[in-house]
């Protein structure tokens, strides 16, 4: 899904036809594609659980990658499947820059197979949602119920479920959804581990860091700061009818 958002947000830019590269027309076409790139990797949160369940020796031992490692490989792996998937999307889709599977049910009404597609991408996001709420669950349920009792947490996941509904309803636009929520919320998601890092090797508190990882850490926060800005304050005007929104 992330790589195919990817894609669409990219076409659209340029027009043109199926083989044509749907380069952007401004830079608001900019900004708004690299909201949308962060968007993609909101999974990325879901490997917190994972290195908070792993063992002092399961994540430093011999015979298999540490943590961090594991994480590098994986993410240049994601980099190269959405770098796929968006290329051959934009490709073949330049006159469009939202939802694909969207933009496919709308151009083929009378299609059982594209009703179809639409119908299983709806059903994938609804079954694999409450696993994109794991990360983040534990914190807000503690911080917003007083009581851990099971319908406290119904009560707060039904009202987080029902506010993203409600988003949605405000705001149908998918690809200027995508790149809002990805500019505002996820480039927060991909500075605060360098934050972080940056201020406990400040503190003494990790071993140094180095010449190389000091450099790439400023750099991630400084370009997820830029996107932050621009990408909201595009996407803002967008909504706000300052600026020409992805159709």
């Amino acid at each position: 899904e992330g790589g195919a958002e990817g894609g669409g947000a990219g076409g659209g830019a340029g027009g043109g036809g199926v083989g044509d590269w749907p380069w952007p027309e401004d830079g608001m076409q900019v900004a708004l594609f690299l909201g949308s790139v962060f968007y993609a990797f909101e999974g990325i949160a879901l490997v917190l659980p994972i290195e908070n369940a792993l063992s002092a020796s399961a994540a430093s031992g011999s015979r298999c990658f540490r943590y961090e490692e594991l994480i590098v490989v994986a993410m240049l792996f994601v980099v190269f499947l959405f770098a796929c998937v968006g290329a051959l999307c934009g490709l073949a889709f330049p006159d469009t820059g939202g939802s694909i599977v969207a933009y496919l049910a709308l151009l083929y009404p009378s299609s059982s197979a594209m009703q179809l597609l639409n119908a299983a991408v709806a059903a994938a996001v609804l079954c694999t949602y409450p696993l994109q709420l794991a990360p983040a669950m534990p914190t807000l349920e503690a911080a917003c119920c007083a009581s851990s009792s099971f319908a406290a947490s119904a009560a707060v996941r039904s009202a987080i479920v029902l506010g993203g509904a409600l988003v949605t309803v405000v705001l149908p636009d998918v690809g200027l959804l995508v790149a809002l929520v990805g500019a505002f919320t996820t480039t927060t998601i991909a500075a605060f581990p360098f934050l972080m890092q940056l201020r406990l090797a400040a503190a003494g508190a990790v071993p140094p860091l180095g010449f190389g990882r000091t450099l790439m850490a400023v750099w991630m926060v400084a370009f997820s700061g830029m996107v932050m800005v621009l990408g909201t304050y595009t996407a803002l005007g967008a909504v706000c009818g300052r600026g020409e929104p992805l159709e």
